[in-house]
């Protein structure tokens, strides 16, 4: 029998919002822990408006601008 695959599976992502990304991390809106295929589907999920403009690793996950606002995603526990 094949294995099953689990890339596919929802997976923690710790999420936070903010309108401006000079802030600390730690004053950040955080939502909480989101449930989500990928890091992208997470930082849609946090209901910033619009579509992802770019993309930049931090030391803590990823920060995904929107015309919105900014999305961390970084790994949940």
């Amino acid at each position: 029998m094949a294995a099953i695959s689990t890339h596919l599976h929802h997976k923690p992502f710790q999420v936070a919002v903010a309108a401006d990304k000079a802030l600390p991390l730690r004053k950040w809106n955080h939502l909480g822990t989101l449930g989500a295929v990928s890091s992208r589907e997470a930082a849609y999920r946090a209901g910033v408006p619009g579509n992802i403009i770019r993309e930049s690793a931090s030391a803590h996950g990823i920060v995904y601008e929107f015309l919105g606002g900014f999305v961390h995603v970084g790994f949940g526990t």
